[in-house]
């Protein structure tokens, strides 16, 4: 946006001892926060492997923003393809590191370009947070022949609550707030497949006409979920099966809990099922976005 994103915010308290409030009021005493992930937060500390959160978390983002990887034109694996990526944080947090720089840079790996979206949190409702999606994917998609990438080949990548914003978003083929320019009205915010990671859901969420609109998705999660139930997401891929036109792909774990991200800030899940799901995701891009046949 060129101005002041829209939406309206609303006031947060402390998602844990000595960590940052939020009041939409005062932005001067609501500064964003970049920080250690602390013991002290409550989606961390439930959420994360072993309650351990890694990396580093983004706190009271006020301005939406997409921060670009991408993969050069002459790299030898280059695709041109790009993929938003949402960290997850219980929309309390953005787990930047765990769930979005590491998401990036296995993307980048594979020849993708990502664009990590540090979307604003906290707030109570969707509203802010599908704004900043859908303008995400209107963003890349609009400079995406500036970079060699395919506006047709634009997906969404969400863990946890990311993976929720994904799924939003993937149900939407249209803005779902007043248009702000030109890039609003002339290119789609709907991406053209989903990756997502244990996202946290409702069963509100699941509603025939939304479903539909879905495009190819990926889906992995693990049985022994304790913050996203496991028998929620099952339902999610079970009616995207029914409901889409599109390619269904799930992936359910036995174990692995919850917060994996790329396993690498968690040495203690090497070895789990769960942690192989890169190659079954490279699978999928391979069969059903790249054009390529399976490994």
């Amino acid at each position: 946006w060129g101005g002041a994103a829209p939406g309206e915010r609303f006031a947060a308290p402390q998602p844990g001892p000595g960590l940052p409030t939020f009041d939409p009021r005062e932005r001067e005493n609501s500064k964003e926060v970049f920080m250690d992930a602390s013991p002290k937060d409550v989606i961390g500390a439930k959420c994360a492997p072993g309650g351990d959160a890694a990396g580093h978390y983004f706190y009271n983002v006020w301005d939406p923003e997409v921060v670009p990887y991408i993969v050069p034109k002459s790299s030898r694996n280059f695709k041109p393809v790009s993929v938003v990526v949402a960290p997850g944080g219980g929309n309390i947090h953005l787990a930047w590191e765990a769930e979005g720089i590491a998401a990036a840079e296995w993307l980048n790996s594979i020849g993708v370009s990502a664009f990590v979206l540090k979307y604003r949190v906290p707030h109570n409702s969707s509203e802010v947070r599908i704004m900043d999606g859908q303008r995400a994917v209107i963003l890349v998609r609009s400079k995406a022949k500036e970079y060699g990438l395919d506006p047709n080949k634009v997906g969404f990548m969400g863990s946890s609550a990311g993976g929720s914003l994904a799924v939003e978003v993937g149900m939407k083929t249209k803005v779902t707030y007043n248009e702000t320019d030109s890039l609003d009205g002339q290119t789609s915010p709907h991406p053209n497949f989903l990756l997502l990671l244990y996202p946290g859901l409702s069963l509100n969420d699941f509603k025939k006409e939304g479903l539909e609109l879905l495009p190819k998705v990926f889906l992995a999660y693990a049985r022994d979920d304790p913050c996203c139930p496991a028998f929620i997401t099952s339902i999610l891929g079970k009616m995207a099966k029914v409901s889409s036109k599109e390619a269904v792909n799930v992936h359910e774990f036995p174990h692995g809990k919850h917060g994996w991200g790329s396993c690498d800030y968690y040495p203690q899940l090497k070895g789990l099922d769960n942690c192989n799901w890169h190659a079954l995701a490279e699978d999928f891009l391979n069969e059903h976005v790249f054009g390529n046949k399976k490994r």
